[in-house]
């Protein structure tokens, strides 16, 4: 029984989630947030075009975080 509702709040947390609104601010934040702190850390790699030298799993979560905090933001306020 707590189950079914733990599956049952969780599908509709996603489904609020998926709202194009929020996905496109998510997309938006990560964007602008995740290249200004890539300057910051690898910024004089990328400017150098030293590609070789760029850590790539540290580029790609430094946009993925900024992105599940604004939709988890996003989201929370959505539904509160």
């Amino acid at each position: 029984m707590v189950a079914l509702q733990v599956c049952s709040i969780m599908d509709s947390w996603f489904q609020t989630a998926l709202d194009r609104s929020i996905q496109m601010t998510g997309l938006k934040t990560a964007l602008v947030v995740g290249t200004i702190l890539n300057l910051i850390n690898q910024g004089d790699v990328i400017l150098n075009g030293h590609w070789d030298s760029i850590h790539w799993p540290k580029l790609i979560l430094t946009y993925c975080v900024p992105y599940c905090v604004a939709v988890f933001a996003g989201t929370q306020a959505k539904r509160n």
